[in-house]
């Protein structure tokens, strides 16, 4: 015969042990998430600065005049085959009037 007797645990659990526990995870948990949030705050700070409030580049206003003359003027880009480049907003309205059936001249 055995010394433990049949049908039911006799030793109690610890109260103190399990709230102590609950407490330690509860803390745990409000910390990871106090951390996490201010990790998410600063990173969407850094991308917003990335992408909006950084300093214009000072070349780039040089480059953005290169490319608008370069897209609203003609130019002769190959002599031989006698191909020619034309403003964008000239070249859009020439290929709505062939698309039209239209041939426009100006």
């Amino acid at each position: 015969m055995s010394d433990h007797p049949s049908g039911y645990e006799t030793r109690d659990t610890s109260i103190r042990a399990i709230l102590i526990t609950t407490l330690a995870t509860v803390v745990f948990i409000v910390i990871m998430i106090i951390v996490l949030y201010d990790y998410f705050i600063s990173t969407r700070e850094e991308v917003i600065y990335e992408q909006a409030l950084k300093p214009q580049s000072p070349e780039l206003p040089a480059l953005r005049r290169v490319e608008d003359s370069v897209l609203n003027s003609y130019e002769l880009t190959d002599s031989l085959n006698r191909t020619y480049r034309v403003p964008i907003t000239r070249a859009m309205e020439l290929i709505a009037a062939e698309s039209a059936g239209t041939t426009s001249r100006k």
